[in-house]
């Protein structure tokens, strides 16, 4: 019986390919502009595994790439945001051609001019003070307030009674132990 040299199963492991510090680099460039773990582990042929090996191996630069990432996203939705939250106007310029499709005949310029969003004026007034406007104490001060009413309500109806008006009753006594 002759013996053959056991081959690995599977494919190929990318992760040697994967810590070439050109290829790291890359990646990190990759992470750091917000491209997913997923996106870029499928682009390089190279299973969920195989990419968190290169992850734990690289740990820190990894840490910062995302950390980059992070703060592009947070700023990119600042910036968002506060567009959103002023007055804005969108000028939309439309070219006419002639017929034969190459000769200009004219422009058509539409301006749409927007207002301030509801939605985003509610985030930030959310953000700024979310213990006022979340839900649940919302709900508490609700109650408390309809509470405070029935109770208002119960004390003006006690007043109505006056016990001077009332005579004591006579021949009634009350029981020893109470």
């Amino acid at each position: 019986m002759t013996k053959y040299p056991i081959k690995s199963p599977g494919r190929p492991s990318a992760f040697d390919d994967m810590m070439k510090p050109d290829i790291t680099e890359q990646i990190l460039e990759k992470i750091a502009e917000g491209i997913s773990d997923h996106e870029i582990y499928k682009a390089m042929h190279s299973s969920a595994f195989t990419f968190k090996k290169w992850r734990d191996a690289n740990a820190k630069a990894y840490d910062e790439a995302k950390s980059i990432a992070r703060s592009n996203m947070l700023s990119l939705a600042e910036s968002a945001l506060k567009a959103k939250m002023s007055r804005r106007v969108l000028t939309e310029t439309e070219t006419i051609y002639e017929a034969d499709g190459k000769t200009i005949k004219g422009y058509k310029v539409k301006t749409k001019e927007y207002d301030i969003d509801t939605n985003a004026s509610i985030f930030v007034a959310k953000a700024g003070k979310p213990t006022l406007y979340d839900p649940v104490n919302f709900a508490k001060v609700k109650e408390v307030e309809i509470g405070a009413g029935e109770l208002r309500k119960a004390i003006e109806e006690t007043r109505r009674y006056d016990l001077d008006k009332y005579d004591t009753p006579s021949g009634i006594e009350a029981p020893t132990d109470f």
